[in-house]
């Protein structure tokens, strides 16, 4: 609770003048799958992702943007929930008219360390960015900066781990994915 009044204090009048699109990570989640209280109490969130994610795990769609959210935390303990947000998320790329098309995943797909990694998330996900053209992947958990592309049948996919708040963590050197990368720093992005 004293975090959830930490970051309100910390926004200010910022929460109540710019739309935030988020996702939860393993601090909003408590032993299992349950999801801290303050949540929903402050958030009020698409209902259009699959079953049982309302409000983790959603659509957004901005004129020629489309926003896909996926609530990785409960991916890791529960496979069925993993199989449900790729068949969604399938779906959702599949009937998309939107040029642009971004993901938000706390968990990354390509981690800045390598203790840190996620090759199931990779194995489910990164085949449907590739078919989808998905054009920005933002992912979070690592408290480092890395960014670089993947290139696929001549479309690039920017994958970007970033941190803003300050628990900060080293960047690994063995991580040839990144492009950039830098750690032990305080990060925000301005993506046009």
């Amino acid at each position: 609770d004293i975090e959830w009044g930490e970051w309100f204090a910390a926004g200010g009048f910022i929460h109540a003048t710019i739309p935030s699109a988020m996702t939860p990570g393993n601090h909003e989640y408590g032993k299992g799958p349950v999801l801290a209280p303050q949540w929903r109490a402050q958030f009020t969130l698409p209902e259009n992702g699959p079953k049982g994610l309302n409000e983790t795990s959603f659509e957004i769609n901005y004129d020629e943007l489309k926003i896909a959210v996926l609530d990785a935390t409960m991916m890791y303990d529960f496979p069925e929930i993993e199989a449900a947000s790729a068949r969604w998320l399938d779906s959702v790329f599949t009937h998309n008219p939107r040029k642009w098309k971004v993901v938000l995943v706390h968990f990354p797909l390509y981690s800045t360390k390598s203790n840190r990694d996620n090759p199931q998330l990779r194995k489910v996900f990164q085949p449907l960015f590739e078919k989808h053209k998905v054009d920005l992947v933002l992912q979070g958990h690592d408290h480092a900066y890395g960014r670089g592309n993947r290139e696929t049948d001549g479309h690039t996919t920017v994958y970007v781990v970033s941190n803003a708040g300050p628990k900060m963590y080293e960047v690994g050197e063995n991580k040839d994915w990144m492009v950039k990368k830098a750690s032990m720093v305080q990060m925000f992005q301005l993506i046009s």
